[in-house]
């Protein structure tokens, strides 16, 4: 037995003597090599960003998400979504069906209460105008009366092609379906470099690593040129000028204090970016983030990401968000807690436990994250499944018995038959100034007589 202990001892002790060798031994990259590494290293998540936004002309996306929850009346809710949706990247063509419904297990009499729901539709863009067709419609309520006669006016547009031919609506649909500004590949586009000052080779649990902080002016100059280049994106948008009055205001009260960071040098191809304390000001809260690696087993770490939010004015009040990662090989756990303080009671406004599995390969990206959402009032079970893939050939065909809806509408509605009849002439002008007419005379009465009628 003595025998035994001694061989796992000696087989820890050079376990640990080679993690102290690794550790020791990893390279000391200048500033600009570690920034370079940092910058290039692989990702889930960049991956991810990298799939989305790649310009393939084609890909089908599909998303199932089941819901169950508990409201704060002790109701028991199903809800359920299921989409399939294809977009041309080129084209800006679109295809969904959809298909929602939702259930809860309560019996109510009074007020208006919609027991259960199900909407199943179809939706097309094709050339910048929208096509719609309702598949199936129904709803259980405890005032089935009225909802029958809603149900009955809805069903006689099911398995109809309708659409809304507006000049107004297509080019909303243009100026939507615009390539958004990519904030990101503009940051990599800049001179990350000067958003950092104070750099200090040094040492981070034995490894090495250059300890820095943040160059306050630089990091307000890209915030405001980040903002002059949405606004750009933007020309077909009204801005508001007191937005920009109020976003200057803010930029200029901005402050960057007690910056503690590290650029950890793992490896020759792992650097790792942690965050020890940062607080950022402004003319109403005080942000204060930390980040901490607590360590876990020899191949990976989980980390705690602290921001407590600080009302200025109210030193008493404080929001906490607490923020536990915990990574593996294919899957990645996150548990983000709310706590609010307002200097006599401290509430937990949520606590939400988030699993996010994944598998990405060249024309497939799947995303499994589930997820358990508990508050005073709520608590809900999500379970979620996503999968995008890269397709070709897809064909967007245009419905040519599509019903313009406004027609519909306007047929709908009582007085459109008096409108259309050249017999039937009512002219507003005429009865106006006979009004006016009788207040002209009502006044001259009033003037010779002194009576008011």
């Amino acid at each position: 037995m003595k025998l035994k202990n001694f061989w796992l001892f000696s087989a820890v002790a050079l376990i640990g003597l080679m993690l102290t060798w690794c550790k020791t031994n990893a390279p000391e990259l200048s500033f600009e090599e570690t920034l370079k590494v940092y910058s290039e290293q692989t990702s889930m998540l960049k991956d991810v960003l990298a799939f989305m936004n790649d310009t393939w002309s084609q890909i089908e996306n599909k998303l199932d998400v089941e819901t169950k929850y508990d409201a704060w009346d002790s109701i028991k809710w199903a809800l359920s979504l299921k989409t399939d949706i294809v977009s041309d990247n080129e084209s800006k063509d679109t295809e969904a069906k959809i298909s929602l419904s939702l259930t809860s297990d309560a019996d109510i009499q009074e007020g208006f209460f919609v027991k259960s729901a199900k909407v199943d539709l179809n939706t097309l863009v094709k050339d910048f105008k929208l096509y719609f067709k309702l598949l199936d419609f129904s709803v259980e309520s405890n005032q089935q009366e009225y909802v029958a006669m809603i149900s009955e006016i809805v069903n006689g547009f099911k398995n109809k092609w309708l659409t809304i031919d507006s000049e107004e609506y297509s080019n909303l649909l243009k100026i939507s379906s615009e390539k958004n500004f990519d904030m990101f590949a503009y940051l990599d586009d800049k001179d990350n470099d000067k958003i950092f000052s104070e750099k200090e080779l040094t040492k981070y649990d034995w490894y090495p690593a250059w300890k820095v902080s943040f160059n306050e002016e630089e990091i307000k100059k890209i915030t405001k040129e980040l903002y002059e280049e949405e606004k750009k994106e933007s020309e077909s948008y009204s801005w508001d000028i007191e937005a920009d009055e109020e976003f200057n205001a803010m930029l200029d009260d901005l402050k960057i204090e007690n910056s503690e960071a590290y650029f950890v040098i793992r490896s020759s191809d792992k650097v790792d970016f942690i965050l020890k304390n940062l607080d950022i000001i402004t003319a109403w809260q005080k942000i204060n983030v930390t980040d901490t690696i607590n360590k876990k087993t020899i191949w990976k770490d989980s980390e705690t990401i602290v921001i407590t939010i600080t009302d200025v004015e109210e030193s008493s009040s404080v929001v906490e968000i607490t923020i536990d990662i915990n990574p593996g090989l294919t899957s990645c756990g996150f548990n983000v807690k709310v706590v609010a303080n307002n200097g006599e009671e401290i509430e937990e406004l949520f606590n939400i436990e988030w699993n996010i599995s994944a598998s990405l390969s060249e024309k497939t990206l799947r995303l499994n994250p589930d997820f358990t959402l508990t508050s005073d009032s709520l608590s809900a079970d999500v379970e979620l499944g996503f999968e995008s893939n890269k397709i070709e050939n897809y064909k967007f065909d245009t419905p040519e018995d599509a019903q313009d809806l406004n027609e519909i509408i306007w047929s709908l509605l009582w007085w459109e038959d008096y409108l259309d009849d050249e017999d039937y002439v009512y002219d507003f002008d005429e009865e106006w100034e006979d009004v006016e007419d009788e207040d002209i005379e009502d006044e001259e009465i009033e003037e010779e007589t002194g009576d008011v009628e």
